[in-house]
């Protein structure tokens, strides 16, 4: 059986390496990969690390995926961990730019066969992921998701109805574009105008760009997903 742990991205901060949330996700992260590990004799894990282009800082250039390989990285090769870590196997996607591409593109990496799998991911985001995740990856898959209340940034203490509404208009595109595979263009067009949004309002105010977003994300929705949510609303 493969032995996955898939750390899916939470933006690109300007240093991650300076960051105190990523710094707290990626080392508990980290920790709870070694610990499982050590107590079930995994000598090659898999550890994928997930996220595209949504640096919100110019140039825009940077990924989630290889910003946390940096730090990451870093963690695994201390001199003392070397004996245990240097079996471990990383790599990094780098295109997605929502959850359910972190899913899709990950899957690929991950490939055939049984898997024991293992997701980490911010806490406001758990109930998504939780219900994206198996329909995704599939029967075939022994699933586990982790969730880290890392955050303690301002994002993480939106009005609760800020959170819960932006949560549950991602999940609905992610459900919507994983049964119709041939809107996933539409899909990922919702999400780069999200993107583009908090570009616009630059890395620092990020908090306020999401909960603006959110409130006004119906004049961005597909056609076809208004159709469809429509349709299944009440079901």
């Amino acid at each position: 059986m493969k032995h996955v742990f898939l750390i899916n991205g939470y933006g690109v901060p300007k240093d991650i390496r300076l960051d105190f949330n990523y710094q707290l996700y990626l080392r508990a992260a980290f920790n709870a990969i070694y610990s499982t590990c050590l107590e079930q004799k995994i000598r090659r894990p898999l550890i994928i690390l997930s996220g595209g282009h949504t640096d919100c800082w110019p140039p825009y250039r940077r990924t989630e995926g290889q910003e946390m390989a940096k730090a990451f990285t870093g963690l695994a090769g201390r001199s003392f961990l070397r004996h245990l870590t240097r079996s471990w196997r990383m790599k990094t996607e780098t295109k997605s730019i929502s959850t359910l591409e972190n899913f899709l593109f990950s899957q690929k990496l991950v490939g055939p066969g049984r898997v024991d799998l293992v997701i980490f991911c911010e806490q406001t985001r758990v109930l998504r992921v939780k219900s994206l995740a198996p329909k995704v990856f599939g029967r075939q898959v022994r699933l586990k998701v982790q969730p880290i209340d890392f955050d303690v940034s301002a994002n993480r203490y939106l009005q609760p109805q800020t959170i819960s509404r932006k949560e549950t208009i991602a999940l609905a595109v992610d459900q919507w574009a994983r049964r119709y595979p041939q809107r996933m263009p539409e899909h990922h067009q919702f999400f780069r105008e999200r993107l583009l949004f908090l570009r616009q309002r630059g890395g620092k105010r990020q908090a306020a760009a999401v909960a603006a977003w959110y409130k006004q994300a119906e004049r961005h929705w597909p056609i076809s997903f208004r159709r469809w949510l429509k349709k299944n609303r009440g079901r």
